[in-house]
């Protein structure tokens, strides 16, 4: 994984799709804390993108999967590194959405698993 240096898919994927998704939501509130330092927001964009890029291929069970479809949709490259997406107020919002969304995927994940 190119932003953790440190860290393979295999690692991640140990932890399951539920702690993954907010491993994931985890990049967005750091984000939002660093919404000032235009590079530290890329970084955790970066982080971000390659967690979920890890947690699509677990089976996270439907109701999350279609959840989590237009947040993923607004990850893409193109879209989230877009100029004005990258203004301080823009960050904060759209940071603050991506985590609170990904956490409420942790709980339909692991709600999603108990059911299995």
């Amino acid at each position: 994984m190119h932003s953790h240096r440190s860290l393979m898919p295999e690692d991640v994927l140990k932890y399951g799709p539920s702690k993954m998704a907010l491993m994931v939501a985890s990049e967005f509130w750091r984000a939002k804390e660093g919404s000032e330092y235009r590079s530290d927001v890329i970084a955790c964009y970066d982080r971000a993108r390659e967690l979920m890029g890890v947690l699509e291929t677990c089976d996270m069970g439907e109701d999350a999967g279609i959840y989590l479809k237009p947040y993923y949709e607004e990850c893409r490259e193109r879209e989230l590194f877009l100029e004005d997406r990258l203004r301080t107020e823009e960050i904060e919002k759209f940071s603050t959405r991506l985590a609170e969304a990904f956490e409420e995927a942790s709980v339909r994940i692991a709600k999603g698993q108990h059911h299995a």
